[in-house]
């Protein structure tokens, strides 16, 4: 067998613990005790020596199971899980898990958090482009708009000068007209106008 683990026999001579409270401590906390059966044989992890003789203590002082596991818990005493593999049962450390999934979480929470720096980063720099485009649309606008206003101007100057032309021109047709009646009355007789002939 490994070096790293003992026979049922070798732990009861290092814990100092009967056999029957050995192997009832590890079926009734088996999730803090890193062991393995072998053909019916008990190997136990020397990891497990520890925290056996912590469960053996806090019995002494009169704790029930789940007091017990509590206090492994509130402790740190690692978990183990058992899972059967083709070869043999392995044992899986929980917390050896979740420190890398902690790590894993760490790792995504430090990609996002780039990646949420890095989004900011890049809607600022399409703000900045935006208010830039803006900026030179208003420009452009005014530019089209001053051009506007100054054929609408001209336009309108050109018009006042056309409407202007037109209206002395029909003041001119109209005093050249009445010039030409008052002529004509001037050449009438003073009693064809009279007797309107």
């Amino acid at each position: 067998m490994s070096e790293n683990y003992l026979t049922l026999k070798q732990l009861i001579e290092v814990v100092d613990i009967p056999e029957n409270s050995c192997k009832r401590y590890l079926q009734e906390h088996e999730d803090f005790l890193n062991y393995k059966k072998v053909h019916n044989r008990y190997m136990i992890h020397v990891s497990a020596v520890e925290t056996l003789k912590i469960i053996r203590k806090l019995y002494g002082e009169g704790l029930k199971k789940e007091a017990v596991d509590e206090h492994l818990r509130g402790a740190g005493v690692p978990v183990t899980i058992t899972m059967d593999s083709e070869d043999s049962t392995a044992l899986v450390s929980v917390n050896e898990e979740l420190q890398e999934l902690k790590k894993m979480m760490q790792l995504q929470m430090e990609f996002n958090q780039r990646l949420v720096q890095q989004m900011e980063s890049d809607k600022q720099e399409m703000q900045e482009k935006f208010n830039k485009e803006i900026e030179g649309l208003k420009t452009l606008l005014n530019r089209h708009e001053s051009e506007k206003v100054e054929q609408l101007r001209l336009s309108m100057s050109k018009s006042v000068e056309e409407i202007t032309e037109a209206s002395k021109k029909a003041v001119e047709d109209m005093e050249a007209k009445f010039e030409a009646k008052i002529e004509e009355e001037k050449n009438r007789g003073f009693f064809s106008r009279l007797f309107g002939k």
